[in-house]
């Protein structure tokens, strides 16, 4: 006879209320987040790039830290006129 497969735990968190927004993300959520792996997301916290709290021992990364890094790393987008610009006389 075969056991019936136990239904899975519910999680510890819970989904936000409508409005609301997470302020802390984990360390894997943020590489997800940024498109990168722990060992380079540890070197840009190093360089202090991005900051870090901890939270017991859980290092949590506040979202602004994220939307701040990503934003200093873009450029303003060049338009035809802008590119053209210097062609005309």
């Amino acid at each position: 006879m075969r056991r019936k497969s136990t239904p899975p735990l519910p999680s510890r968190r819970q989904d936000l209320p409508a409005g609301l927004q997470k302020r802390l993300v984990s360390v894997e959520q943020s590489c997800f987040i940024l498109g990168i792996g722990r060992t380079n997301f540890y070197s840009l916290v190093a360089a202090k790039k991005i900051g870090v709290v901890k939270v017991g021992r859980r290092t949590l990364v506040p979202v602004e830290q994220l939307d701040q890094f990503v934003a200093a790393l873009t450029r303003p987008a060049t338009t035809m006129n802008d590119a053209t610009a210097g062609d005309a006389r």
